[in-house]
């Protein structure tokens, strides 16, 4: 059988089994909401109001992170045409700990038709716990280690607390895949160095005041102030440079 027919076969099986499969009976309101939601995205699926029902299906995991909510998703977004971010959740479905196994093979399937109109990137970003940024949304490097774009230029970006922020813009055609390297510098913590001013105080004791004045400078000044009282009466000053 043609390659395009087996998929359009597997498709259209998916989107049975995927519309039967519901989250677990709801354990509190969000749950609930989630499960009800599946059930209208389904409705719109049918209706071929593809863009109302991934509206839904995004709104249902948003609630409830369950793998065969990314299922529906990847289907929708496969019905949209829209390749790559269908690629994407389906690889998303793969990796999710609460995916069937039984399930992996025919979606990899998917996977592997898809790839043929996508380009892959393999993400490596230092450190680990940085976000990145393909579109219009940060997500995890650690659950983006493997991401589709649509053929052509493409920009990845990465942020990280404390560190700079840094991108990569390439290009890649259909069926290639690429590395991407980006390794976020670390912002140095501001330093100030004490500087000290000496003050008078009448008991003839001089006192030595730390003064916070910014980072180091090359030059510097001293300057101090003696005052003597009865039985004395006098003073003395002192200047200095360094």
């Amino acid at each position: 059988m043609h390659a395009r027919s087996t998929f359009a076969i597997l498709l259209a099986s998916l989107v049975p089994q995927i519309a039967s499969a519901q989250p677990a009976p709801p354990a509190n309101n969000d749950v609930a909401y989630a499960k009800s939601l599946m059930q209208s995205g389904v409705k719109l699926l049918e209706a071929k109001d593809y863009l109302g029902a991934l509206a839904v299906f995004k709104d249902a995991y948003s609630r409830l992170q369950s793998a065969k909510i990314l299922l529906n998703i990847g289907t929708t977004l496969k019905l949209l045409d829209r390749r790559a971010d269908a690629a994407n959740a389906y690889q998303h479905y793969l990796i999710s700990k609460d995916s069937d196994p039984a399930r992996h093979a025919e979606v990899t399937d998917v996977l592997a038709d898809l790839d043929k109109s996508v380009g892959r990137l393999e993400v490596s970003v230092t450190p680990a716990d940085a976000e990145v940024k393909f579109t219009d949304e940060w997500v995890p490097a650690s659950s983006s280690t493997l991401w589709r774009v649509p053929p052509g230029s493409f920009t990845v970006q990465a942020r990280k607390d404390g560190f700079k922020p840094d991108s990569k813009t390439a290009n890649i055609a259909a069926g290639e895949k690429t590395a991407i390297v980006i390794s976020l510098e670390a912002i140095p913590a501001a330093v100030s160095t004490p500087v000290f001013i000496t003050a008078p105080r009448r008991d003839d004791l001089e006192v030595t005041v730390p003064v916070d004045v910014g980072p180091r400078s090359r030059f510097g000044a001293i300057a101090g102030v003696h005052v003597s009282v009865v039985p004395r009466v006098g003073s003395a000053w002192r200047v200095g440079g360094t």
